[in-house]
């Protein structure tokens, strides 16, 4: 996926012959465009929204919402796929 901005191949651009200036110099705007462009590719226009405590993580092919367990005494587990949360009272 190519971004708006390609910082490296920049960075690969010889250093000026005058020697003023940095050899590199990277714009803010640019950079926040390259940020906008990922927000978009996401489903949804963004990251899942979330409460908190809520965790994210990526299924394969897109970030999922991992809920806040609530109160009490929880381990996050796996299945080798997807976490979860299993209620337990022997951690406390």
């Amino acid at each position: 996926m190519p971004l708006p901005h390609d910082f490296r191949a920049q960075a690969r651009q010889p250093i000026p012959v005058n020697g003023k200036g940095a050899p590199l110099q990277i714009s803010g705007s640019k950079l926040q465009e390259n940020f906008e462009y990922l927000d978009k590719k996401e489903v949804g226009g963004g990251l899942p929204a979330g409460q908190a405590g809520d965790m994210l993580y990526h299924d394969g092919n897109n970030w999922v919402r991992l809920a806040a367990p609530g109160s009490g005494v929880f381990v996050l587990s796996h299945n080798g796929t997807v976490p979860s949360w299993i209620a337990t009272e022997a951690c406390s």
